[in-house]
């Protein structure tokens, strides 16, 4: 459940990236998107009361993530009110949504799961990973978009891509035939195709430059592929939580 959380989280960031950027004139995408995002956390927090939590180190990590969405409104009026920068708002989602994955990370060895299925997990943790750092790389590049480009910002974007195909290798190198294949998938397709062009355009952009995109076209192809990408980490997700020897339903997981 906590993956769903992350999912609305990683939305509302750009959605907020976009509204700041100034690709945005209207509050309304944003109060969309918080209102969905909220609907998700209420059922995230009802299903964390029914958690068997007794584990030290994912309690604690349960108390961080729940810490980090308390401080949602907070950032979210700041955001309606232009009154806090697009770096530190890039953060604070950054924080929240890397909490949020913490607890992921956690969920096979509080739920008592056996090897196998933590392990599988641990794979779909990686999945994970690499949709964040592809969220990551997409808020960064329409942030910077117009704009020259630092030595700083291309070291964040190469950081993010690297993070990425980092995450993907563990995966293919970490998982089954049949995992691999969930990912053979999420990663085809033409929205996909055109996402990799962007990126090797973004890839070659050299410091002192401006960084060019088409902002929308480059939303709606990364948006894509984050986002096929996302639904195999909860298919593997729920398979992991559901299966045998699993002392949780794939609903349950936090």
């Amino acid at each position: 459940m906590s993956g769903e959380v992350v999912n609305e989280l990683r939305r509302e960031r750009l959605v907020a990236a976009q509204l700041l950027a100034g690709s945005s004139a209207s509050v309304g995408p944003l109060l969309a998107q918080v209102a969905r995002t909220d609907r998700v956390v209420a059922d995230y927090r009802q299903r964390r009361g029914r958690f068997d939590a007794g584990d030290v180190e994912a309690g604690r990590l349960f108390a961080a993530f729940d810490g980090q969405l308390g401080q949602l409104p907070a950032l979210r009026d700041q955001v309606r009110g232009r009154s806090v920068s697009l770096t530190t708002v890039l953060v604070r989602y950054r924080v929240a949504v890397s909490q949020g994955l913490a607890v992921r990370d956690a969920v096979g060895q509080v739920g008592g799961a056996d090897a196998q299925i933590a392990e599988q997990l641990r794979v779909a943790a990686a999945l994970s990973r690499a949709s964040e750092y592809a969220g990551v790389h997409q808020t960064a590049v329409l942030a910077g978009s117009g704009v020259v480009l630092t030595q700083a910002a291309q070291r964040e974007l190469a950081a993010a891509r690297a993070g990425y195909e980092e995450a993907l290798l563990t995966v293919a190198d970490g998982s089954s035939g049949r995992w691999r294949s969930w990912l053979d998938q999420a990663l085809t397709g033409p929205g996909v195709l055109t996402a990799q062009r962007f990126d090797d355009e973004v890839s070659r952009a050299r410091v002192g430059s401006r960084l060019r995109v088409d902002a929308a076209g480059w939303v709606r192809a990364t948006g894509e592929r984050r986002d096929r990408l996302q639904r195999s980490v909860d298919t593997a997700v729920a398979e992991a939580a559901g299966g045998e020897g699993g002392d949780c339903r794939a609903g349950d997981v936090p």
